[in-house]
Formats: structure tokens, sequence, C-alpha cells
């Protein structure tokens, strides 16, 4: 009991944030043919000729869409978790990734492609900000000796919610006529879930008490993450520090070009995150269903099965 104590709080947030960014970056890919036939008959029936490329592009809209969103969602993440607490920003963000969800869900009764594009942006703006809040969070409530298992497990989430939204894609499970708008929809259930057990899960004790200045409640949101019998006090005395120190010298952006510690640090991010863009994951992520076709069509059949691209994405 004590140890499902523990791990809750990893898992209920996880659920929240890394699970729906995983699964909206993959559950396009399957359905692919599915949509863009969906998207030519919608537009066969409002009497608007378009050809296979005009259908290829409406195509790219919904799947660019999401990364257009999360790109200005990374941009608010910070000052969401800084302004209302990454508890609450959290709650918040799940409210557009149901709404996109159930935008794409009705699409197809509907017949607008356009709910898919716009659904799958309102999703991508709550993922970009989950990106921030997320791994954040879960770093403030581990313990220092697990911080890097939190991390690793925020990436692990993330990773197995592509492989299942390729898995319930397959033609034999949801990749049908009739099922693909409840695939499209069916991370709702997650971030419904994940409403209802965020209750439970206590607020960051670093934001309790560095930002809001709150002794007690960190305190007691330590106890309830460590246990009773832990001596919570240490961890106390490390954040009061940061504090000290967070008041008396105030951090700008200059600092990480000037400081030599600093700038060494970004520069390696900023070397990695830049190089994992310029290696076109994304684009094998987002299209791999095209780009696998022709690569086991014309290359090497026995070394591209696209399931295993799930494996290497965001790694």
């Amino acid at each position: 009991m004590r140890r499902l104590k523990f791990f809750l709080p990893y898992c209920i947030i996880t659920l929240g944030s890394a699970f729906p960014f995983g699964y909206h970056s993959g559950v396009i890919n399957a359905p692919a043919d599915l949509i863009k036939s969906f998207i030519n008959t919608t537009l066969v029936a409002r009497s608007v000729r378009c050809d296979g490329r005009c259908v290829d592009l409406i195509w790219s809209l919904c799947v660019t869409s999401f990364l257009l969103g999360g790109f200005f969602g990374g941009l608010i993440g910070g000052v969401l978790a800084n302004k209302l607490g990454r508890k609450k920003s959290l709650f918040l963000l799940s409210i557009p990734t149901v709404i996109g969800s159930l935008l794409m869900m009705f699409s197809k009764m509907a017949q607008s492609f356009e709910m898919i594009i716009f659904g799958r942006f309102t999703i991508g703006i709550a993922c970009g900000a989950h990106t921030v809040v997320g791994p954040m969070f879960l770093s403030e409530i581990a313990p220092v000796n697990f911080r890097g298992a939190a991390g690793t497990f925020n990436q692990f989430v993330l990773v197995f919610a592509i492989l299942l939204s390729q898995v319930l894609g397959l033609p034999e499970v949801m990749g049908t006529t009739e099922l693909w708008p409840y695939l499209l929809a069916l991370c709702t259930v997650s971030s419904v879930i994940h409403i209802l057990l965020l209750s439970i899960c206590p607020e960051s004790p670093t934001y309790l008490y560095i930002i809001k200045g709150d002794r007690r409640r960190s305190e007691n949101a330590l106890v309830y993450l460590r246990g009773q019998d832990c001596d919570v006090h240490a961890e106390l005395e490390l954040l009061k520090m940061e504090t000290q120190q967070s008041s008396t010298h105030k951090s700008n952006f200059c600092d990480l070009l000037r400081i030599p510690y600093l700038r060494w640090g970004l520069i390696v991010a900023l070397v990695l995150h830049i190089g994992q863009q310029f290696s076109g994951i994304n684009g094998v992520s987002n299209f791999e269903f095209q780009v696998s076709l022709f690569l086991t069509t014309l290359i090497f059949p026995e070394l591209f099965d696209v399931m295993s691209t799930s494996f290497i994405t965001r790694n």
C-alpha cells in the first residue's frame, strides 16, 4: 500500500501529460488513408473540385496542426506553472485535450475535416505546455535519488502511448471506416481519469515553498509524498536555501550567456534538441506509414517495420 501511494502521483501526472502527447503524436498515422478518403468525400459533397495533391495538403494540415499548437503551448507552459501551480496547470490543460478529442470524434458526423485540424491544434497547445509542466512537476515531487528514474518513466509512458496508438490504429483493431473517429478521440478516457485522480495528488513542495512562500503546505506535501515516518526537514532546508539564493540573486536570460557553466549547459541542451529536430525523426514519426510504405516497397522490406518507429521516436 505504501509503494502504491509513492508511485501513484507519478502515474497520475504522466497519464495526463506524457500519455496524451505520445498518443496524439502517433495516432494520426495509421488511419491516414481513411482520413484522406473522408476529406475527399467531404469536398465532393461540398461540390469542391480537388485533386490528390489538394487532399494530401489538407491531410498534412491535419497532421502538422498538432505541431503548430505544440509550439505555442511550449511558450505558455512555464508561465502557467508559475502562475497557477503545477497541479492546477495540469488540470486546466486536460480540458482542451478533451475538447479537441471530442471535436475529432464528431468530425465525421459533422462532415467537417476542419474539426480535425482545429481539434489537433487545440490538443497541440495543451501537449506543448504539458512537455514543460509534466516533467517539472515530476522532478519537483521526486526524491533526489529518484529524479532520473522519474524522467525516464515520463519518457517511457510517452513512447508507450505512441506504440499503443499504432497498435490500436491497425485495421484489425480500430483502423476501420467506422471506428477511426473514435480512435482519434480515445485519449479522452485517459484525460478524464487524470482529471478525476488529480485531486489526490499533492501540489509541488518546491512551488509551495519557493513561489508561494507557504512552508506549512510544502511540509504537508512532502510528508504525503515521502510517508509519515520520513524526516522531511532536510528537504525543507534545501528549499529554504534555494529560496534565499533566489531572493539575493535574481537570474535572467543574460546570465545563461554570461556565466560560463550556465552557457555550456545551454549549448549542450541546444545541440541535443536541435540535432534531434534536424535528424528528421519528427517527419518520420508524423508520416511514418507513408515513409514505411516507400521503404518497404522500394528498399529493404525486412528492415522497415512501421511499428519499430515507435521505439525510436522521442529517444
